[in-house]
């Protein structure tokens, strides 16, 4: 997975590539290390994790209708439990 992985920095969000709505379809994981990363079991997305002050901003497009919803994002200690940290 290392190489894979190229030039994205640590951290890493890894989601899966479910999205049916499932309890697994919302597990996610933050790796703070790169050993962190042979835990991980593909098939799984990652990008680089972002400190953006607990808020985030989803924006829904459908056609010429466009939503913006802030909400919460992760607890800050939630943040803390993820692989390699």
């Amino acid at each position: 997975m290392l190489d894979m992985v190229g030039e994205l920095e640590l951290n890493l969000e890894t989601t899966t590539t479910v999205a049916d709505g499932s309890v697994k379809s919302h597990k996610m994981s933050l790796v703070f290390h790169r050993e962190g990363l042979s835990k991980l079991k593909p098939p799984i997305v990652l990008q680089e994790f972002v400190n953006h002050g607990g808020v985030i901003f989803k924006v829904y497009v459908v056609g010429d209708y466009v939503k913006c919803v802030k909400r919460d994002s992760l607890p800050r200690e939630r943040r803390r439990r993820g692989f390699g940290s």
